[in-house]
């Protein structure tokens, strides 16, 4: 999770300061710039550490490749 995007005060946030920044953003919900997953709490973006690939995220359940 490189970035993120606080969906809150729409600012992007690398993963490291997110923490920081939610003290900061009360109430404060993320989105992984990379794959576009949301997370609703600290719990949630604490646990995300890799995204989808291109091919995964478009062709959803078309998708063959390695998982």
């Amino acid at each position: 999770l490189p970035s993120s995007h606080s969906d809150t005060c729409q600012e992007t946030i690398k993963k490291p300061k997110l923490d920081q920044h939610a003290q900061r953003c009360y109430g404060a919900a993320f989105s992984c710039i990379d794959c576009g997953v949301s997370f609703p709490g600290p719990k949630e973006y604490r646990a995300h550490s890799s995204c989808i690939s291109e091919a995964e995220k478009y062709q959803g359940v078309l998708y063959k490749g390695p998982k």
